[in-house]
């Protein structure tokens, strides 16, 4: 995991907000993987924020790939499938006191997951 971003109460993503997370994105990859530098690829969904132009203009300013996004189809499983299993092992009746306990508990969700979690996930995926 490079970088988590959370949403203020009531916020919704717009263009600036995500060329912002990409923004800190670029700095945390060139921070933890130098050699990703100049070989980064992207790929997000259609949603309007991640195509809209603002977004377009400054993902070429970064000079990164974005991969086509696949066709909707309910047979192949997104590529977060991962994540829902990982909460359904977690207990899913708390109750949180504040928006910062939230954040707290997900960031410590995050911090003891094994580091080959994601990889391992990444590679049962299936060719497409």
């Amino acid at each position: 995991m490079i970088l988590l971003d959370f949403l203020k109460p009531r916020q919704t993503i717009n263009s600036d907000h995500y060329t912002a997370i990409l923004t800190k994105l670029k700095a945390e990859t060139s921070r933890s993987r130098p050699a990703k530098k100049t070989t980064f690829l992207l790929q997000h969904s259609q949603a309007r924020p991640h195509t809209g132009i603002k977004t377009a203009e400054h993902i070429a300013h970064l000079v990164w790939t974005v991969l086509p996004h696949p066709l909707y189809s309910q047979d192949l499983a997104p590529s977060d499938f991962h994540l829902i299993r990982l909460k359904k092992d977690r207990p899913s009746e708390q109750h949180f006191p504040s928006n910062d306990a939230i954040i707290a508990a997900v960031k410590q969700q995050v911090i003891s997951t094994d580091a080959g979690f994601y990889e391992r996930s990444m590679q049962t995926l299936e060719h497409c």
